[in-house]
């Protein structure tokens, strides 16, 4: 095995691998790595292992620290830390690379995971969401209301369960669904449907920036426009000349994404294959680097018409 240092933020760490319960202690490190650096490689017995890299000479400035992980007999691997990015919930993760060409994650022991929360449906009253089945703990999201869209928050790993109930009443429930939560990641968790079909849709977004364009991303929930074409066309081009951007959208359906020049442009809602204009046109004006989101809403005053609206990225 080989440990590297690939985490231009970090400075320099001191390298610990030993077995579950063995704090870092000086004299214990396996090694020191400034950016850039590999160690040597070392041999290991087929065992569990914690991998820890703390600020150099200091054991009690732990960067990041592994959960038990196994080593096997008959492999090669290199450990490495790198910084993330918006997608991470952490400063910094730790990847495994095998000598057979697959590569995998080293979960951090304080790994978290959030989920952020859309209410969609205007079949969907004011809600309070919960994780917990017994709705004895407080709800995770209070007062829900249509349009409404949280900050981050954090979950559990794995599956989890939620519970819709009227807000500031436990006893009223309103629907249930699970979602899965991933280690280290960020999920999107929209309300949508009637109100003998509202479910959950779960999608995991892109909010890298790419500093040579920017990333476009639409979400459709609107319940009286079931298919819809979305067109992002530049400022004063005619949608009658031009194909949509997306073509045949269905309600519910996970966020569709495409990339943008920096420029100046419009967008249109409208029914699939036909030119009517359901809203727009709207002004949207992009910077490189940009990381864009818009969700369609219906409109409650005016069922012929939707809302188009840009959800700021946390």
């Amino acid at each position: 095995m080989r440990v590297a240092n690939t985490a231009d933020s970090i400075g320099d760490v001191d390298v610990y691998f030993a077995a579950p319960g063995t704090a870092p202690m000086p004299g214990n490190a396996i090694g020191t790595l400034s950016f850039g650096e590999v160690l040597p490689e070392a041999d290991y017995e087929s065992s569990e292992y914690v991998l820890t890299f703390t600020a150099a000479g200091d054991p009690s400035t732990v960067h990041f620290e592994s959960s038990p992980f196994s080593l096997f007999a008959q492999t090669s691997t290199l450990l490495s830390i790198f910084d993330t990015d918006p997608n991470d919930t952490s400063p910094w993760s730790v990847r495994a690379f095998f000598a057979a060409g697959s590569a995998g994650v080293i979960s951090a022991v304080d790994s978290t995971a959030t989920a952020r929360f859309y209410h969609a449906s205007t079949a969907l009253e004011t809600a309070d969401i919960y994780n917990d089945e017994t709705l004895m703990a407080p709800p995770i999201v209070s007062n829900h209301a249509f349009g409404d869209v949280t900050l981050d928050i954090e979950m559990p790993f794995g599956l989890n369960s939620l519970f819709y109930t009227a807000a500031g009443n436990s006893g009223a429930p309103l629907f249930d669904d699970e979602i899965v939560v991933l280690s280290t990641t960020h999920k999107n968790v929209y309300a949508i449907g009637d109100v003998d079909e509202l479910r959950t849709i779960e999608y995991i977004p892109d909010r890298r920036p790419v500093e040579t364009l920017a990333k476009f991303s639409f979400m459709h929930t609107a319940l009286n426009h079931p298919l819809v074409d979305l067109y992002v066309v530049e400022t004063g081009i005619d949608i009658a000349d031009v194909f949509p951007t997306f073509f045949g959208v269905p309600i519910g359906s996970p966020p569709v994404v495409t990339n943008l020049a920096e420029g100046s442009f419009e967008i249109y809602l409208t029914p699939t294959g036909d030119k009517a204009v359901i809203t727009g046109p709207i002004a949207l004006d992009t910077m490189l680097g940009d990381v864009l989101e818009y969700i369609a809403y219906d409109d409650p005053a005016d069922p012929m018409t939707a809302d188009l609206v840009s959800i700021p990225i946390p």
